[in-house]
């Protein structure tokens, strides 16, 4: 009897650990968005919801914007995949840091810098008044097609990565027998490369498409001034006219649209992996560009250097202007734009100290969330309700903002909690949308722990806290440090969270950048902010890379 004891007290301590984190998502997660199912379940607000003559607007215009930037963004990620990986197109570390540069900007701040190349006022249109003497100029850049181009240029990477790693598992073999046949270069990407991506592409595809669908920023910088909307402004504007019954109707619409693209997009994942071949993780250079190498790598450093470098300099020159619309000249540029952005005790000073402590505070609960859960479902033989704690844990990565946001204000606008209104209700939101973020840097460092050294404890007569604190949180701790400086990160460019949550005194960066332009800030400020928050993720990204060549969790 003595000698079952340990077991039975290690059965106990992982059932009781099972059933403080279920406790804890059930309250961070899992409870906000039951309120916001059951609520959203109004068949008489749906109803009405969809017979709006807006809503169909706004849904027409959300699968343009979601089936168009998919489109674009393919269409830029594939080939150029297909050239850094199959043909000795040179540079091809400085395309994957300028594809880089692409995805880390956030699409708000594209679209800022969208407005200042191409807007009434912008570098290109005064540009083609002194070379082509344009008088008048009426780009579109107020437009749906607009937010097309700003979120393909933004999700392109997504294709790039995901076809280039699926290009390295295809056998290249199977390419060099058809050219060996005597196949044109066409012919074999079309008979024998575009089969083996179609799951990847399909898997791409379908997170662009959600992700094009879920952003908020983008659409209401470029359409609201033109009375355009999308399901994500929509429902802001449905909250701003405090119509919550509207709001939580196309809330609950849009987080089913979210969660079957979700599963459907995790479904295709493994399978791609499945179809590809282990031992062809190796570039494998089988076209020869030959004469065509230079002009052509040109033109693709040229038309990335656009692309991404571009509007960089765009936001950088406009940020030294004492006026937006003035000349570039040494007379009109000034650093007092930095200096009342950097200056303590002013608006972006608490803003930045909004940002950094409620990111800090979300992301350590969602560690403490994600550290728990990994470590659960770290034996192969995990029982089922971890697997439903997993799944439970990533679900909210399926959620827009916009919708994450309507769960705090449903869920904790009434007793016994009344966190709406106050930072603790921004705090559980966040927690809400970091979590998956944690959970996806700490799950795969459990899956790749082994088994033997826990096994081993075990017979050594270390209970399930020793083991945890001895083996399972070492190995988590580089994840979770990855992931709360993600966190942080994307605390300090989150806008419609923030900006639907907030009080007086709560305002983030987001909030402050959304609000500078129908402010009394113009684009010179907006874009001074713009490159504090490019330089400031550049710098994470740098600091989370070392992060895990130091650990080998890279």
């Amino acid at each position: 009897m003595p000698e079952s004891s340990p077991s039975c007290l290690s059965s106990v301590v992982s059932r009781g650990a099972l059933l403080l984190l279920g406790v804890l998502l059930v309250a961070v997660i899992v409870y906000p968005a039951g309120v916001l199912i059951v609520r959203g379940l109004d068949l008489v607000a749906i109803d009405r919801i969809l017979a709006a003559r807006g809503t169909l607007s706004a849904l027409r215009n959300s699968l343009i914007v979601a089936f168009g930037s998919t489109l674009l963004a393919a269409t830029i990620g594939g080939p150029l995949a297909w050239l850094v990986v199959r043909t000795d197109l040179p540079g091809r570390r400085l395309i994957d840091g300028l594809v880089l540069v692409s995805f880390v900007i956030p699409p708000y701040l594209l679209a800022v810098a969208w407005i200042q190349l191409v807007g009434r006022n912008g570098y290109l249109a005064r540009a083609a008044a002194v070379l082509a003497g344009v008088e008048t100029w009426n780009f579109p850049y107020y437009s749906l097609g607009a937010v097309v181009v700003v979120l393909g240029l933004h999700l392109y990477p997504v294709f790039y990565l995901a076809i280039k790693n699926a290009i390295r598992r295809i056998h290249p073999e199977l390419e060099r027998a058809a050219i060996v046949s005597g196949a044109s270069a066409l012919y074999t990407v079309r008979t024998i490369t575009l089969p083996a991506l179609y799951t990847t592409i399909a898997a791409a595809g379908v997170f662009a498409f959600s992700r094009a669908m879920a952003n908020f920023g983008v659409p209401a910088l470029l359409c609201l001034p033109i009375r355009k909307e999308v399901l994500t402004t929509r429902v802001f504007s449905a909250l701003s006219e405090l119509d919550l019954r509207g709001a939580t109707a196309l809330s609950f619409i849009l987080v089913a649209l979210s969660t079957v693209l979700f599963y459907f997009q995790t479904w295709l994942q493994p399978v791609g992996r499945r179809m590809g071949n282990p031992g062809g993780n190796r570039r494998s250079v089988i076209y020869r560009l030959g004469a065509s190498r230079v002009p052509l790598a040109t033109a693709t450093f040229v038309f990335l250097g656009a692309i991404s470098i571009i509007p960089l300099i765009a936001m950088i020159v406009s940020s030294f202007l004492k006026r937006w619309g003035l000349p570039v000249r040494p007379e009109y540029l000034t650093l007092n734009n930095y200096a009342y952005l950097l200056a303590r005790g002013g608006y972006a000073a608490r803003a930045l100290r909004n940002s950094l402590t409620y990111g800090l505070a979300a992301g350590g609960i969602a560690a403490l969330i994600s550290g728990g859960v990994s470590s659960v479902v770290a034996s192969r033989k995990a029982p089922r309700p971890a697997r439903i704690l997993e799944a439970v844990a990533t679900w909210p990565m399926a959620f827009p903002n916009v919708v994450i946001a309507m769960t705090a204000v449903l869920a904790w606008n009434r007793p016994p909690l009344r966190l709406y209104g106050t930072g603790w209700g921004i705090i559980a939101a966040y927690a809400v949308l970091f979590t998956p973020v944690v959970m996806k840097q700490t799950i795969g460092l459990v899956h790749i722990q082994d088994e033997r050294l826990l096994l081993a404890a075990q017979t050594a007569g270390a209970g399930p806290v020793q083991r945890f604190a001895h083996i399972t949180l070492p190995a988590l701790l580089p994840g979770i440090a990855t992931g709360v400086l993600l966190c942080v990160v994307i605390a300090a460019r989150e806008i419609p969270i923030s900006l639907m949550l907030y009080s007086s005194g709560q305002e983030t960066l987001g909030v402050l950048l959304f609000g500078m332009q129908s402010q009394s800030y113009g684009l010179e400020m907006t874009s001074a902010l713009s490159v504090l928050l490019v330089a400031a993720i550049l710098l994470s990204r740098v600091a989370i890379v070392r992060t895990r060549s130091v650990h080998g969790t890279a």
